[in-house]
């Protein structure tokens, strides 16, 4: 039900589950670590704080800070790698490397989540160059263009 309510918040606000938030505050106390493991997993926040005093059963920090936007970019170029993978028909077991083509700033965005995304995304490296081939990614102010070379 808390994951619920969590979710229910964010669709108010029109914010995605794939977009990390900072926190989220429950009424209920008395949950074990496992539980506030799984809603903060489930919701997508970073912390799950509990506060008997509280009128509402949850309340959702809505705030999107520009640490939590980048991240939330990252997600969604993570996301499209992985589908890049399947459409290239590869397997878990098929280690390439993603060729990115991108301006400095989405460069510098890549590079300070790179190895968060060579561990989900099991690219063994990221080069930097030209794919002609690829249909831009656009994500926010950021444009990205995806390949892979084995």
């Amino acid at each position: 039900r808390l994951v619920t309510l969590g979710l229910e918040q964010r669709a108010k606000v029109n914010i995605k589950v794939r977009q990390p938030l900072s926190k989220l505050t429950i009424q209920n106390t008395d949950l074990g670590e496992e539980y506030l493991a799984l809603i903060k997993d489930e919701v997508n926040v970073k912390t799950v704080a509990g506060d008997e005093a509280m009128k509402d059963e949850v309340v959702l920090d809505t705030t999107v800070t520009e640490d939590l936007r980048k991240e939330g970019v990252v997600r969604d170029v993570i996301r499209a790698i992985q589908e890049l993978r399947k459409t290239a028909g590869l397997t878990v077991g098929d280690r390439v490397t993603l060729v990115l083509e991108s301006d400095e700033k989405a460069k510098e965005l890549i590079h300070a989540f790179i190895h968060d995304i060579k561990k989900v995304t099991l690219v063994t490296g990221i080069e930097y160059g030209h794919v002609p081939e690829a249909t831009p990614l656009v994500i926010d102010e950021f444009t990205f263009k995806l390949g892979f070379k084995k």
